[in-house]
């Protein structure tokens, strides 16, 4: 069971000795695959690498059979929703970078939120920004000022949080 965070597995079919996951009212069935599996603060999504994954999101009927190059997510009590992904960049941030290809905002900072142990808030200002690009994962100084190159923002860190404000127009 993954009760928080994100893991990544590389198991071998073996039809004697199912391999499953329950994370949050998740569940994923491996079929032998490399895949990347998050469950933090409300969002759900699992990547594949390598491959075949049956998920089965919260409140879904059956099984979604995903393969190499897929993606799930589903946030809080929303739709499941499908997507293509990079395979090398399933699990990227196995490797030190996390990759996003027209993200919003408050996604990244989700992710953020995992590396730096505290809540990133993105304030309604920056909400509307989008972010396409790769961190390299490292402190948060380093994380933000990296994303600060890349979106016209402004990050305030404190002890508890780390705030994120769209930069005024000059």
């Amino acid at each position: 069971t993954l009760m928080d965070g994100e893991v990544a597995f590389d198991v071998r079919h073996n039809a004697a000795r199912p391999f499953e996951i329950a994370a949050g009212d998740h569940d994923v069935k491996v079929l032998g695959t490399a895949f990347s599996v998050v469950h933090h603060d409300g969002q759900f999504a699992v990547s594949v690498e390598r491959g075949v994954v049956a998920v089965r999101p919260a409140r879904a009927k059956s099984d979604l059979r995903l393969i190499a190059g897929q993606r799930v997510e589903q946030a809080g009590s929303g739709p499941a929703v499908l997507s293509k992904v990079a395979a090398d960049e399933a699990s990227a941030w196995r490797r030190g970078v996390l990759i996003y290809h027209d993200a919003d905002l408050a996604e990244v900072g989700g992710d953020l939120s995992r590396y730096f142990d505290k809540p990133v808030i993105v304030s309604p200002s920056a909400q509307k920004l989008r972010f396409t690009g790769a961190l390299q994962v490292g402190d948060e100084a380093t994380m933000l000022d990296q994303l600060q190159d890349f979106v016209p923002i402004r990050s305030a860190r404190s002890a508890t949080d780390v705030r994120l404000t769209a930069r005024e127009a000059r």
